[in-house]
C-alpha cells in the first residue's frame, strides 16, 4: 500500500534562496520530524504560521495530527523519515521566494507514506513556518484519498 502524506506545518528558519526560489532548511525539516516522532504536536502548532493557526484551533490540530501520526506509523512504526523522490522533481516547480514545499517519507515492506511540508514566510526578512499538512493515500481505483490535517476532509481526486 502506498500513502502520501502532505505536510503543511511550521517551524521557524531562515530562507536558502536561489534565483528567487527557496528550500526548507534541512535543520527546520530535522526539527520537525523530530516533533512529529515524540508526538509535540502543539509545539509544532505553536510554532506554525498565522495562517494555519486562524484556520483551526490548537485542540483540533493535535487531534489531527494524532491521526495523520497513525497513518505513517502503520508504515513505519519508527517513522524512519526519507527524502522523498518527489521532492527533486516538484520542489524547483513549487517553490517561490516567500513559499517552499519539501517532499517526505516512510517506507517500509513495500508500503509507503509520502508528506508534503508547505512552509511559509509571513513578512519578507522572517523565517519560514510550517503552513499545512495532507495524507494522500491510493485507493483500489488508483487514485488518491487525501486527508488535509487543516481541513477536516477527505478528498478523492
Amino acid at each position: 500500500m502506498i500513502c502520501l502524506v502532505s505536510v503543511l506545518v511550521t517551524a521557524g528558519c531562515t530562507s536558502l534562496a536561489s534565483a528567487g526560489k527557496t528550500e526548507v532548511p534541512p535543520a527546520l525539516v530535522e526539527k520537525m520530524d523530530e516533533q512529529i516522532r515524540s508526538g509535540q504536536y502543539r509545539r509544532i502548532y505553536r510554532d506554525s504560521a498565522k495562517t494555519l493557526q486562524a484556520g483551526i484551533s490548537e485542540d483540533l490540530f493535535v487531534k489531527r495530527m494524532n491521526e495523520a501520526a497513525r497513518r505513517m506509523k502503520a508504515v513505519d512504526e519508527n517513522l524512519n523519515f526519507q527524502k522523498s523522490e518527489m521532492a527533486r522533481s516538484l520542489s524547483k516547480l513549487l517553490n517561490g521566494e516567500f513559499w517552499t514545499n519539501d517532499f517526505q517519507k516512510v517506507e517500509k515492506n513495500n508500503r509507503k507514506i509520502e508528506f508534503l511540508t508547505q512552509w511559509v514566510k509571513e513578512e519578507k526578512d522572517s523565517s519560514f513556518k510550517l503552513r499545512s499538512l495532507s495524507v494522500f493515500e491510493p485507493t483500489d481505483t488508483g487514485k488518491y484519498s487525501i486527508y488535509y490535517v487543516e481541513q477536516e476532509k477527505f478528498v478523492t481526486e
